[in-house]
Parts: C-alpha cells; structure tokens; sequence
C-alpha cells in the first residue's frame, strides 16, 4: 500500500499528479501514457474539457487521443461541434481534397481552429499509414432535440455495431459521468450503459485568456485546490487512490462544484450535484489557458 507524506489534498496531488506537456501536440508521447492503464477495458473515453475556446486543453485532448488511437487501438472519434460528412473532414482525413481549413470554416466555431486543422492533418497522415485500419469520425444521429442522448447513442451505437474503440472529444458539460445538477448527460447514459467501460476525463483550468480574461477560480470550487499542485499542466488518475489520505478521499467523494465556460464566458456556468470522482475518473488540469488559434483559410 503506497502511503503519502500528509494528510493534505495538496501533498498528494504533488505525489500523484503526473506532469503533462501541453504546448504542442507532437511533444513526445511518454507523459499521457498513464491514460493506457486507466483505459485498458474502455469501449469509450470521453476526453471533456471545461472551456472549447482555449489553445492548452484542445493540445491535451490531440495528445492523449494520439496515444489512445497509436497505442491501444482506438479507431473512432466523435468530435463535439458539427457533422463531418457536411463540412468534409470526414472525407479529408479518409484521403480527399487537400484543404482542412477552407472545410472548418464552414464549420461551426467550435472548429475553426488551428489545432482543428493540426488534429484533421495528422488523422489523415495515420489513415494514409494505415490504409486497412483507418480512424473513423462516429456521426450522431438527430436526437429530437436531446442533444445528450443523441451523444450517447452516437457512441454507443457505433461501438456495439462495429467494435470500435471510440474517443469522445467534447465539453465535460456532455461528458462528465454523472448527471450535472437534475440534467442527465450523455456520459451519465454512457455509465449506465457500459459501466467501467465508460471513462470519463476531465480538462480544468485555473486561469487564463480567451480572449476574455478568465480569473482565478473562487474557494468554493475545486479548481482552487487542484491550482495548488506545483505542476503547470499534470494528469491525476482519481481512481489510484489506495492509501490515501482520508481528506484526499473525502475531497474526491464529496459535493464538487467545477465551471463551465460556455459561449458566454463571462458569465461561466457551475457544475454541481455530484462528486469528482462521480463526474471523472481523471482530470488534466491546466494552471494558465491561452486563446484557441483561429484556422488560415488556404494554409497548406
């Protein structure tokens, strides 16, 4: 049994966090590797950020889907922000045209990125690696206007009919795994349909620019104590946690709430009525955000 050296939250996120490079999406691939431990039984990991208009988290994302999809064999991503077959990224990374950033820019913002276009360019570099056993983009069916639910089956669907591994690269407000406040989510209906086989990562923050400023979390919220581990960027498995402290324990269990920047980000939205551990099953938190790239329409 691993034992820490105190009873504060704090000394064990600088036991346990692992630090994680989120500069640049082909940084070398040895800090996600602890995802391949957490994910070994998943039909589904859902990679669920706080904030979609920041450049780090949509690096960590791009980082660990890499080692799910070289390492464990992951070969399906439904992409939270619009249809791939309507805007042709779908076709793109199968081998089609040569533009990425004239197709996201028919997309919605959620896609009209750099880091969009870094992430539809190496999909098509690894399709074109792997002609017989290429990634795939899940489509999620219309929901009659249940957007969770359309989620849920998109990925589940896609998984029980093909076998797939599925990456779901989204918004924790859809993917955390448990409800948030009386509103199911789509990982909530994932957990029930596929139990552990469902795993939930979370991306916080603490502070940073989108271009609005985004100020340092309040006392009340768990990014405030996630904030205080000595790594800018880290990964924290919330499930290792034999021998720990009571307090580490009774943080994690606890009544959490955490924000939720969505297009008004001014205004952030709470996520409560559950636990941390109820919503993930990791975190990466990221001490300073920085403003997501817009895409170069005609950049090669």
């Amino acid at each position: 049994m691993r034992h820490f050296p105190s009873t504060t939250v704090r000394d064990w996120l600088d036991a346990v966090a692992r630090p994680l490079d989120v500069t640049a999406a082909d940084a070398p691939a040895d800090d996600p590797r602890p995802l391949l431990h957490l994910t070994r039984d998943a039909g589904v990991v859902a990679l669920g950020t706080a904030v979609r208009a920041a450049r780090e988290p949509s690096v960590a994302a791009h980082r660990a889907l890499r080692t799910l999809v070289e390492e464990a064999g992951f070969r399906a991503l439904l992409l939270e922000g619009d249809d791939p077959v309507r805007t042709g990224v779908a076709a793109y990374i199968a081998g089609e045209g040569d533009d990425p950033d004239t197709l996201v820019a028919t997309a919605r913002t959620f896609w009209r990125t750099e880091d969009i276009v870094v992430l539809l360019r190496w999909l098509r570099a690894f399709n074109a690696r792997h002609p017989t056993d290429p990634v795939r983009f899940v489509p999620v069916p219309d929901g009659g206007g249940d957007v969770e639910r359309a989620l849920a089956d998109g990925a589940s669907d896609w998984h029980g009919r093909t076998g797939d591994r599925v990456v779901h690269w989204g918004g924790y407000a859809h993917t955390a795994a448990a409800p948030i406040g009386e509103r199911r989510t789509a990982g909530s209906l994932l957990r029930e349909r596929l139990g552990a086989a469902y795993v939930s990562v979370g991306i916080t923050f603490h502070h940073g620019l989108i271009p609005v400023p985004l100020d340092p979390p309040g006392p009340e919220l768990a990014e405030a104590v996630l904030g205080t581990a000595a790594a800018d960027a880290y990964l924290l498995d919330l499930t290792a946690t034999e021998g720990a402290p009571q307090a580490v324990l009774d943080w994690l269990t606890g009544p959490a709430r955490v924000r939720i920047i969505g297009p008004d980000p001014i205004h952030p939205g709470i996520a409560s009525g559950a636990s941390l551990r109820d919503w993930f099953d990791a975190l990466v938190h990221i001490r300073e955000l920085t403003p997501a790239r817009p895409s170069v329409t005609g950049h090669r």
